[in-house]
């Protein structure tokens, strides 16, 4: 039983003057112990808070300062210099602090959150040289798709050098995007589908092709692990063109409105269901974590999305209302069950160990 630290001490005390009374026997006492489990405060999460709040703030300011159009002025004549010097100059800056991270994360190899600010400013620093760099090579044509994957493949390179998280999921973020920006630019003035395929489907594609790509990261040390933050990210790019796709369908963008058959949503449809039902069944069959919570999250939007676009003109907005209540009252219901179960397994675990401890000490 988890209690906080006031309780515990309340119990434990309870218990001593039961066993100094003779109203329980030492064995019991020690074993009713041992079932209490003390809550203690979450550092870690905390942490992780604070560090994710760092980068928004971060953000936000460096948002400030781009709308700011009297700073902005100020700092252009601070740093009037050439394109190509700003560039080498925020490069160099990178350099300068991907390196102090690397050797910030050999002296405190704990302190994960600090190290990953330490290598975000180093990513906005490589962004700014990016920025620069495409200024200075400017095309007539537009093809600032390069850039993005120049960025991508700097982040991957950095994030396998320095073996970090941050880094490495910003990199997917990078290449995702240049892959819709190569996408659009070939796709020119015209906009359209490549081989009878949207935007939508070729970025499913893609997820697909980096979710496999994925799986043979564990092959490599240095990679190994990145494997579940990449298949996490895939998995979720996946599931959300198949969500996006069940409601607007492969439709072609020359049309005007954009529609799609009933029969190709359905089909969409049944495919997002097949893909989150084979995703719970791997997770629970492999004991996957990802798979399982992926699967059931999306299986529920999808069947959450059909109520409301099926229901919602249809019913009475009492009645609507009402079976979305009791939806979510049986989903609530079913969880605190699965939860209640899984809890007393751990405590039927934990008083077993105790007492498996209890006898050794007798012998």
């Amino acid at each position: 039983m988890k209690v906080n630290g006031k309780q515990f001490r309340f119990l434990q005390k309870t218990l001593e003057n039961w066993s100094r009374d003779g109203l329980l026997d030492e064995e019991k006492k020690a074993a009713l112990l041992g079932s209490l489990d003390v809550k203690s405060f979450q550092w870690r999460l905390l942490a992780q808070y604070a560090f994710w709040a760092a980068l928004s703030s971060m953000v936000l300011s460096l948002l400030a300062v781009v709308m700011d159009e009297a700073l902005m002025a100020w700092l252009e004549h601070l740093f009037s210099l050439q394109d190509d010097t700003r560039s080498v100059f925020f490069a160099a800056l990178s350099v300068a602090i991907y390196l102090f991270g690397g050797w910030f994360k050999s002296r405190q190899k704990g302190r994960v959150f600090s190290q990953e600010l330490i290598f975000f400013l180093g990513a906005v620093s490589t962004v700014a040289s990016i920025y620069y760099l495409g200024k200075v090579f400017y095309t007539v044509d537009g093809h600032y798709s390069l850039l993005l994957l120049l960025a991508a493949a700097i982040y991957l390179i950095v994030a396998i050098l320095l073996e970090s998280l941050l880094l490495w999921v910003l990199g997917l973020g990078a290449l995702a995007c240049w892959f819709l920006a190569e996408m659009a630019y070939w796709a020119g003035d015209n906009d359209l589908p490549f081989f009878g395929m949207s935007y939508l489907v070729r970025f499913l594609v893609f997820s697909l092709v980096i979710l496999l790509l994925g799986y043979g990261l564990p092959l490599f040390n240095r990679t190994r692990a990145f494997f579940n933050v990449t298949r996490f990210c895939s998995l979720m790019m996946l599931f959300l063109c198949l969500w996006v796709l069940s409601m607007i369908g492969n439709y072609d963008p020359t049309l005007e409105p954009p529609e799609a058959s009933q029969m190709e949503l359905w089909l969409w449809q049944l495919a997002m269901m097949a893909a989150s039902c084979l995703a719970i069944f791997i997770g629970f069959r492999r004991d996957d974590a990802i798979l399982r919570i992926m699967g059931v999250c999306f299986l529920l939007l999808n069947l959450y999305t059909r109520f409301f676009e099926y229901g919602w003109d249809e019913m009475h907005k009492a009645l609507f209302f009402a079976l979305l209540a009791l939806s979510f009252w049986l989903l609530g219901r079913y969880s605190e069950r699965l939860w209640l179960g899984l809890s007393g397994k751990r405590l039927s675990g934990k008083r077993l160990s105790g007492k498996r401890l209890s006898g050794k000490r007798k012998v």
